[in-house]
Protein backbone atom coordinates (compact mmCIF):
# COMPACT_ATOMS: atom_id res chain seq x y z
CA UNK A 1 0.00 0.00 0.00
CA UNK A 2 3.09 2.28 0.75
CA UNK A 3 4.10 1.81 -2.47
CA UNK A 4 0.57 2.60 -4.07
CA UNK A 5 0.09 5.94 -1.78
CA UNK A 6 3.70 6.99 -3.07
CA UNK A 7 3.11 5.90 -6.49
CA UNK A 8 -0.17 7.79 -6.30
CA UNK A 9 1.87 11.19 -5.21
CA UNK A 10 4.48 11.01 -7.59
CA UNK A 11 1.47 10.26 -10.74
CA UNK A 12 -0.27 13.93 -8.64
CA UNK A 13 3.55 15.49 -8.97
CA UNK A 14 3.55 14.45 -12.57
CA UNK A 15 0.28 15.61 -13.56
CA UNK A 16 0.64 19.02 -11.60
CA UNK A 17 4.61 19.53 -12.97
CA UNK A 18 2.52 18.58 -17.24
CA UNK A 19 -0.65 21.08 -16.19
CA UNK A 20 2.47 23.59 -15.20
CA UNK A 21 4.53 22.72 -18.24
CA UNK A 22 1.20 23.40 -20.36
CA UNK A 23 0.32 26.53 -19.21
CA UNK A 24 3.66 27.65 -19.98
CA UNK A 25 3.48 26.53 -23.50
CA UNK A 26 0.43 28.26 -24.12
CA UNK A 27 2.02 31.73 -22.61
CA UNK A 28 4.49 31.06 -24.76
CA UNK A 29 2.20 30.45 -27.74
CA UNK A 30 0.66 33.17 -26.97
CA UNK A 31 3.65 35.40 -26.91
CA UNK A 32 4.76 33.67 -30.15
CA UNK A 33 1.32 35.14 -31.84
CA UNK A 34 1.90 38.78 -30.22
CA UNK A 35 4.91 38.72 -31.89
CA UNK A 36 4.58 37.46 -34.84
CA UNK A 37 1.32 40.20 -35.39
CA UNK A 38 4.07 42.73 -33.80
CA UNK A 39 6.27 41.90 -36.73
CA UNK A 40 3.68 42.24 -39.62
CA UNK A 41 2.72 45.64 -38.20
CA UNK A 42 6.44 46.52 -37.75
CA UNK A 43 7.21 45.19 -41.62
CA UNK A 44 3.65 47.01 -42.53
CA UNK A 45 5.06 50.60 -41.30
CA UNK A 46 8.55 49.65 -42.47
CA UNK A 47 6.75 49.89 -46.47
CA UNK A 48 4.66 52.67 -45.41
CA UNK A 49 7.43 54.57 -43.89
CA UNK A 50 9.96 53.94 -47.34
CA UNK A 51 6.82 54.94 -49.68
CA UNK A 52 6.56 58.24 -46.99
CA UNK A 53 10.82 58.88 -47.64
CA UNK A 54 10.19 58.25 -51.50
CA UNK A 55 7.41 60.98 -51.93
CA UNK A 56 9.42 63.53 -49.25
CA UNK A 57 12.40 62.69 -51.93
CA UNK A 58 10.24 63.65 -55.04
CA UNK A 59 8.67 66.42 -54.01
CA UNK A 60 12.18 67.97 -52.38
CA UNK A 61 13.17 67.62 -56.23
CA UNK A 62 10.05 69.16 -57.86
CA UNK A 63 10.02 71.91 -55.38
CA UNK A 64 13.98 72.77 -56.09
CA UNK A 65 12.99 72.33 -59.83
CA UNK A 66 10.39 74.80 -59.33
CA UNK A 67 12.75 77.08 -57.44
CA UNK A 68 15.21 76.96 -60.18
CA UNK A 69 12.20 77.73 -62.40
CA UNK A 70 11.77 80.45 -60.62
CA UNK A 71 15.25 81.84 -60.53
CA UNK A 72 15.12 81.74 -64.22
CA UNK A 73 12.31 83.45 -64.67
CA UNK A 74 13.40 86.37 -62.71
CA UNK A 75 16.57 86.29 -64.56
CA UNK A 76 14.98 86.77 -67.89
CA UNK A 77 12.79 89.24 -66.73
CA UNK A 78 15.53 91.36 -64.84
CA UNK A 79 17.74 91.50 -68.51
CA UNK A 80 16.66 95.08 -70.34
CA UNK A 81 14.20 94.89 -72.89
CA UNK A 82 15.33 95.20 -76.36
CA UNK A 83 14.61 98.63 -78.47
CA UNK A 84 11.88 97.07 -80.48
CA UNK A 85 10.17 95.74 -77.75
CA UNK A 86 9.95 98.98 -75.68
CA UNK A 87 8.50 100.29 -78.94
CA UNK A 88 5.75 97.65 -79.23
CA UNK A 89 5.17 98.56 -75.41
CA UNK A 90 5.47 101.81 -76.02
CA UNK A 91 2.22 102.12 -79.06
CA UNK A 92 1.04 99.66 -77.37
CA UNK A 93 0.26 101.80 -74.65
CA UNK A 94 -0.65 104.90 -77.18
CA UNK A 95 -3.09 103.08 -79.02
CA UNK A 96 -4.82 102.11 -75.29
CA UNK A 97 -4.80 105.80 -74.29
CA UNK A 98 -6.45 106.74 -77.45
CA UNK A 99 -9.17 104.27 -77.08
CA UNK A 100 -9.47 105.78 -73.54
CA UNK A 101 -9.79 109.31 -74.52
CA UNK A 102 -12.53 107.94 -77.04
CA UNK A 103 -14.67 106.43 -75.10
CA UNK A 104 -14.56 109.08 -72.56
CA UNK A 105 -15.84 111.33 -75.19
CA UNK A 106 -18.32 109.31 -76.08
CA UNK A 107 -19.81 108.83 -72.84
CA UNK A 108 -19.72 112.77 -72.49
CA UNK A 109 -21.74 112.88 -75.58
CA UNK A 110 -24.02 110.23 -74.29
CA UNK A 111 -24.62 112.07 -70.92
CA UNK A 112 -25.04 115.51 -72.74
CA UNK A 113 -27.55 113.81 -75.48
CA UNK A 114 -29.60 112.08 -72.58
CA UNK A 115 -31.19 115.56 -71.12
CA UNK A 116 -30.94 118.53 -73.89
CA UNK A 117 -30.54 121.71 -72.32
CA UNK A 118 -31.75 124.67 -74.51
CA UNK A 119 -30.82 128.02 -73.33
CA UNK A 120 -33.43 130.16 -72.46
CA UNK A 121 -36.00 128.01 -71.55
CA UNK A 122 -38.48 129.74 -69.31
CA UNK A 123 -40.19 126.27 -67.96
CA UNK A 124 -37.97 124.20 -65.91
CA UNK A 125 -38.68 119.75 -66.36
CA UNK A 126 -39.38 117.75 -63.68
CA UNK A 127 -35.68 116.24 -64.15
CA UNK A 128 -34.13 120.02 -63.27
CA UNK A 129 -36.54 120.25 -59.90
CA UNK A 130 -36.06 116.85 -59.03
CA UNK A 131 -39.18 115.26 -60.00
CA UNK A 132 -38.50 111.87 -60.88
CA UNK A 133 -41.57 109.65 -61.60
Amino acid sequence: MEKSSTLQTELEKAQKATEQLQIQLDEQKATTEKLQKSLEKSSTLQTELEKAQKAAVSLAEANQKLIDDNKALKETQQKPEPQSAKLAAQSNSSESNLSRQESALRQRQVSSLARPVFPGSPEQTDLDIGWAD
